[in-house]
């Protein structure tokens, strides 16, 4: 469980050395072209993952012309993984109230279980490491959430200050 507060740009850092001493997470190299595409993005989309993305990159020294992408801080996930989320409307609802259903179309076995013995995380259970995370910026909304896989952005399940509520839906 998680509690952080601060600048987006002061959380993306601390995300990003919890991914590193828990984990072992280093950027992934990529296309320098694909990694400004993508802070672009978010700098112009979503500005407080951008934000995070260059807290992340804070921790690492990495500087802003690199191929090292630190807008995500994947853990634990050799292969994709999938879900299934359902909305309703208040309207198709008998209460009156929206609904949101999800469901985490995954094992709760090992990695070796899923990918065969030669996996790299071996025996340890597919979602082994799950974490809590409020987060009480200084710039936008308070919010609880859950993850296992990716601790920058990714979001299995929350809910901000406002009431939004978000659900993974992958495949």
């Amino acid at each position: 469980h998680l509690r952080l507060r601060g600048s987006q740009r002061a959380i993306g850092r601390k995300l990003a050395q919890i991914a590193e001493s828990r984990h072992g997470v280093q950027p992934a190299r990529l296309d320098p072209a694909t990694v400004q595409q993508r802070l672009e993005f978010y700098k112009d989309h979503y500005p407080m993952h951008y934000q995070r993305a260059l807290g992340a990159a804070d921790h690492f020294g990495v500087s802003s012309a690199r191929d090292l992408d630190t807008s995500v801080l994947p853990y634990n996930l050799p292969a994709n993984i999938s879900c299934s989320v359902v909305y309703y409307p208040p309207s198709h609802c008998a209460s009156g109230h929206a609904m949101l259903s999800r469901n985490d179309d995954w094992t709760p076995g090992t990695w070796a279980d899923l990918l065969g013995p030669s996996a790299q995380k071996g025996s340890r259970r597919t979602t082994e490491d799950p974490y809590v995370i409020e987060v009480y910026p200084d710039n936008g909304y308070a919010s609880l959430y859950l993850c296992a896989y990716e601790l920058l952005g990714w979001c299995f399940d929350g809910v901000n200050s406002e009431g939004l509520t978000v659900a993974l839906l992958a495949n």
